[in-house]
């Protein structure tokens, strides 16, 4: 396959300009690749989430979500 959004690339130069933040990476993965660096960060986090609800503890706040990560 080959990347479609050509637009989103070409516009790099213009958006950092005009928010005053120099860009120096853009980094994408194919949709539902699953190969993704989030898909796998999102993967440990589910997998930490289980054993921490599986022995008895509960995550029911945003405190709680971060103390599991």
């Amino acid at each position: 396959g080959c990347y479609h959004s050509t637009r989103t690339l070409t516009s790099l130069p213009a958006i950092s300009k005009k928010v005053g933040v120099e860009i120096l990476s853009f980094t994408f993965s194919e949709a539902q690749g699953g190969k993704g660096a989030a898909d796998r960060a999102a993967a440990e986090y589910k997998t930490k989430l289980r054993t921490w609800l599986g022995s008895g503890k509960n995550a029911e706040t945003p405190d709680q979500l971060l103390d599991i990560g």
